[in-house]
């Protein structure tokens, strides 16, 4: 689901077009993409509660990370794992 997410990011794409990878922090992309994804006429949503409506595994992992560090950075170190 990270992939995915991570593909709809930049130029032509669903969310973020002005995404720069060698740029843009994870609060840029939780500002930029996954708010404006999850919005509904209700308010928000987190995201994870929305990937969790369609599909029912438990996590695998858990994550922490730092909101200023690049997205790209998050990414990598969750594809690693």
């Amino acid at each position: 689901d990270l992939l995915d997410f991570y593909g709809k990011l930049g130029s032509g794409r669903e969310a973020m077009p002005h995404f720069d990878p060698w740029q843009h922090t994870t609060n840029d992309v939780v500002r930029g993409a996954i708010i404006p994804l999850t919005w509904q006429a209700t308010g928000g949503v987190a995201y994870a509660a929305k990937i969790a409506q369609r599909q029912h595994d438990p996590p695998e992992s858990m994550v922490t990370h730092d909101w200023r560090n690049l997205f790209l950075h998050l990414v990598a170190a969750v594809v690693a794992d």
